[in-house]
This record gives structure tokens, sequence and C-alpha cells, in this order.
């Protein structure tokens, strides 16, 4: 989605279940999702929404980040994520 030539991005923490690890941590990544994806989680219950906006001069383009940041965090298999 592009409002006035700035990007707007949406992206899910999520949990990655293909990751061999024993540390927790290592299995926690934010990542990039598609705007449906996006508004269906919210639709499906209230979260948290974390704005990040960012200029050309910042990031090289201008852009806003939405982040969901869920009480429990989906399988990332689960989600429609932007390659």
């Amino acid at each position: 989605m592009t409002t006035q030539a700035t990007n707007i991005r949406f992206f899910c923490v999520a949990y990655l279940s293909d990751i061999e690890s024993e540390c927790s941590g290592d299995h926690i990544d934010t990542v990039e999702i598609t705007e449906s994806c996006f508004n269906n989680i919210l639709t499906d219950g209230q979260a948290q929404i974390q704005y990040e906006r960012h200029t050309v001069r910042e990031n090289g383009c201008g852009q806003v980040c939405l982040t969901l940041d869920l009480e429990e965090w989906p399988d990332v298999e689960w989600l429609e994520v932007v390659e």
C-alpha cells in the first residue's frame, strides 16, 4: 500500500518453528506479512501495533512500518509472508 509516495509495510512478531536451537529467543523474529494477513489478525482480536516511520534520508526510502506484537506469537507458517 502507498500513501502519497510513502510505502506502508506490515510486520508481525512470529515463532519460527524450523530453527534448531536451545535458546527460545532464537525462535522469535519479525517477519513482513501481506496487508490482508495483517488485517485478518486484527479482526481476530486485539493486538498492539508498533509504528515506525522512516524518511528517505534515514532509510533510502520513505516508509511506515506497522508491526503486530501479539500476546501469543503465531507460527510463521500460518502467516502470508512477503518474500
